[in-house]
């Protein structure tokens, strides 16, 4: 049993080594300029990005989102209990 605590240690820390080096090299070859100064691009024109309509709205329109935790934890549990598919 030792043996193999060993080996898993061992080749945890073979894997952790290597990604470490490919996150390294991977950086230091970056071609990419790093100005600090450029401002950034116009991501509302982006193909993934133009079907939402943040702040392109011409209703007069408020959306109080909430917090994934907002919910009072009886009420999720409450739904788990009872949801056919949330409990499976």
């Amino acid at each position: 049993m030792p043996r193999k605590r060993n080996l898993a240690i061992i080749l945890g820390a073979f894997l952790l080594f290597i990604v470490i080096a490919v996150s390294v090299i991977k950086t230091l070859t970056d071609e990419t300029p790093q100005n600090s100064s450029s401002s950034p691009q116009d991501l509302s024109k982006h193909p993934v990005y133009i079907k939402y309509l943040f702040g392109r709205s011409t209703e007069d329109i408020i959306d109080f989102g909430i917090q994934p935790l907002g919910m009072p934890i009886g009420v999720i549990s409450e739904v788990i209990r009872n949801d056919r598919v949330l409990r499976n």
